[in-house]
C-alpha cells in the first residue's frame, strides 16, 4: 500500500499545477489505492497481533 502511494505521489508531482483533472485523477487513485487495501493491511495486522500474544484463533477459524 505504501509503495503505491508513494508511485502516486510522484506521479502527482509530475502533473502540471494547472491541470486540475490530472490532480483529482492522481487524489483519486490514492483514495482507491486506500479503500482497496487498507482492510487486508487491518486483517494483517490483528493477525500478526494475535500471533504474537499467543491468542487463540476465534471460533470457526481454520488453517495452521
Amino acid at each position: 500500500m505504501a509503495l503505491m502511494l508513494h508511485l502516486l505521489v510522484e506521479l502527482a508531482v509530475l502533473v502540471d499545477p494547472t491541470d486540475p483533472a490530472g490532480i483529482l485523477t492522481a487524489l483519486g487513485g490514492m483514495g482507491v489505492v486506500v479503500v482497496t487495501l487498507a482492510p487486508f493491511a487491518v486483517a494483517f495486522a490483528m493477525r500478526a497481533h494475535r500471533s504474537w500474544s499467543g491468542s487463540p484463533r476465534p471460533e470457526g477459524a481454520r488453517g495452521p
